[in-house]
């Protein structure tokens, strides 16, 4: 049901939202202004000694070499050395600013994504392809770093570059400076088409790529292979993840050559303008000095040249605005769960019963509830056994008494006092029939759950769970790796270390969701003795398809189709006439 949830959508088009984009785009470097703007002035210092050295050079041709003075062509020429070295420091300087910039900006949105992934409701981890987010954290937010680094740097530097040498040549003369601002002008409107269907193209690529992550990610993974290969599906998998990446390598293309052309025409256009000028001056400008004909060749061929770096890099800009918009996407989901994390050491609320009153639950866009004013007690002390086929609603329930969903209706309270979800995650812990185990030792598997667990407590949970035999036998014993989504072990092997990860916890009600199936019968009766041992001073939940070895005193919860069918004791159902008797005589999986 949760492949229905909502996922962030890229909006489509650059549109009216831009102008929102934009403010969120300066909210995300507005930390950064003090560094952004040194980086401006250096750019205008570097810019301002660089135009120096045309103005320099007139000098030397139209004063110091027809006048033979020496003294003044040394003076200008060693100007013109220091002009240079100085526009090259400044510019390495720049770099270092932007670059720095750039990186925490990176590192910021990265932090931002995760927190909000880490706090959104489980409906929305769910229903969110877990490739989607990979490639936002590393492929859009890394292009964003290109665009903080490379594009704001070439703007900075091409802009008031080229405004500076639009200056100089009005002042030198104001006939080709208009020229030059009306073609920028022209320019700027040409450009601004080609940047929107870059802008539909980027955000068409982002999607392929993602795609094709997800393909790599499905069916490269040990369960992907397993199934690929067991049912002969290999070639299928492979068709699917070449499909994906030849449409991204297409689109990539396609946005990388969009308004090439244009850029040719471009480029062809303003290299005629040169000799334009040298024909203009001679012409029409008799009393134009050679020295001034020159420095306006220069300065206008440093203005083509910013113009068409300005023309490629907003139209890189605009297409990055489909990135922006997916990362922000993400940056305004839900992260309304809070999240409290056990101190080492800390002890949870003292144990008394759970009360569920009235509880229903809807999942986005679900057809149905999958639970209808429910209302049960998990008393201390004691075992609850929760019953009923897949899909009756007792996983449900099972994620909402452990603060892992938010009921539509009702409360959890323990002791009187309704809970909120943070509360009921500080003393409840619940472990998922498929509980991950991280790719690294067993004993860090085992320290997540507890830093300080000592060496002795490691050792009781393992004997506890039945697996201190199989780790004695191990040449690493608990440093052993157990590998991806822990594939070195067993699927009763991997149940059994995710249990004994679930004890060190301090809480003390534990909730297992189908948490033995993959046990055979034998040791799970023995891991389900020992676990009721260990939990004599709290509660254990049971929802299983299976019955487990059950005691006169433990209480039933029979569900079906999210209402409670029958609740009580073991020994009294078991002798009404009801259905988790008639499911006693038969044995039979619910």
């Amino acid at each position: 049901m949760w492949n229905r949830a909502r996922r962030p959508q890229p909006e489509e088009g650059p549109g009216r939202r831009s102008v929102g984009l934009l403010t969120k785009v300066a909210q995300v470097f507005a930390p950064h202004a003090r560094l952004l703007l040194l980086s401006a002035l250096l750019v205008v210092v570097s810019i301002a000694i660089s135009i120096a050295g045309p103005l320099l050079l007139r000098a030397v041709i139209d004063d110091a070499l027809p006048r033979r003075d020496h003294l003044l062509l040394g003076f200008l020429c060693g100007a013109m050395i220091v002009a240079g070295v100085l526009t090259g420091f400044c510019s390495w300087l720049q770099g270092l600013l932007i670059n720095r910039v750039g990186q925490r900006v990176v590192h910021g949105l990265r932090e931002n994504v995760y927190d909000r992934v880490q706090h959104s409701p489980l409906s929305f981890v769910a229903a969110e392809p877990n490739s989607r987010v990979q490639a936002v954290l590393v492929s859009d937010i890394g292009e964003i770093s290109d665009v903080v680094t490379y594009s704001m740097q070439s703007i900075l530097t091409s802009g008031i570059g080229m405004l500076a040498a639009i200056g100089v040549i009005m002042s030198l003369s104001w006939e080709l400076g208009v020229l030059s601002v009306a073609l920028a002008a022209g320019l700027s409107l040409f450009n601004r088409r080609l940047a929107k269907r870059r802008f539909q193209l980027t955000n068409e690529c982002q999607d392929r790529v993602a795609d094709m992550m997800r393909c790599a990610a499905e069916d490269l993974s040990y369960s992907g292979l397993v199934i690929g290969r067991t049912l002969g599906r290999t070639g299928m998998q492979r068709a699917r993840f070449v499909s994906a990446s030849a449409d991204a390598a297409e689109l990539n293309f396609r946005e990388r050559m969009a308004g090439r052309a244009g850029y040719a025409w471009v480029g062809m256009l303003l290299s005629c303008v040169p000799p334009i000028i040298y024909w203009v001056a001679g012409a029409a400008f008799a009393d134009v000095s050679v020295g001034t004909i020159i420095v306006v060749a220069m300065l206008q061929m440093r203005l083509t040249a910013p113009m068409e770096e300005l023309m490629m890099v907003t139209a890189d800009i605009h297409s990055s605005l489909a990135v922006f918009r997916r990362v922000f996407g993400y940056l305004d989901i839900d992260n309304s769960v809070t999240i409290n994390e056990h101190a080492p050491g800390e002890e949870t609320a003292p144990t008394r019963s759970l009360a569920v009153r009235d509880v229903s639950y809807v999942y986005p866009e679900a057809g149905r509830p999958s639970l209808r004013s429910v209302s049960l007690d998990v008393a201390s002390g004691g075992v609850t056994v929760l019953l009923g086929h897949s899909g009756s609603g007792k996983s449900t329930l099972g994620l909402i008494m452990a603060g892992l969903l938010t009921p539509a209706t009702g409360s959890v309270s323990c002791g009187g006092r309704v809970l909120r979800e943070a509360e009921l995650r500080n003393l409840v812990t619940l472990v998922p029939q498929e509980a991950p185990v991280f790719n690294t030792s067993i004993r860090n598997n085992l320290l997540f759950a507890k830093p300080e667990a000592t060496p002795a407590e490691l050792a009781e949970v393992i004997e506890l769970v039945r697996l201190h035999t199989l780790i004695r036998n191990l040449a690493e014993g608990m440093d052993t790796t157990v590998g991806e989504r822990g594939y070195e072990l067993s699927g009763g092997e991997r149940q059994r270390l995710a249990l004994a990860r679930a004890m060190l916890s301090p809480s003390r009600v534990l909730i297992l969701d189908e948490a033995m199936s993959a046990l055979d019968t034998a040791t799970s009766d023995e891991v389900y003795a020992a676990l009721r041992a260990a939990y004599s001073d709290g509660s254990l939940v049971c929802i299983a398809h299976r019955i487990p070895v059950v005691h006169d005193e433990d209480m039933v919860v029979l569900i079906d189709d999210g209402r409670i069918a029958e609740h009580g004791r073991h020994a009294d159902l078991s002798q009404a006439a009801g259905p988790y008797a008639r499911l006693l005589a038969s044995r039979a999986t619910v």
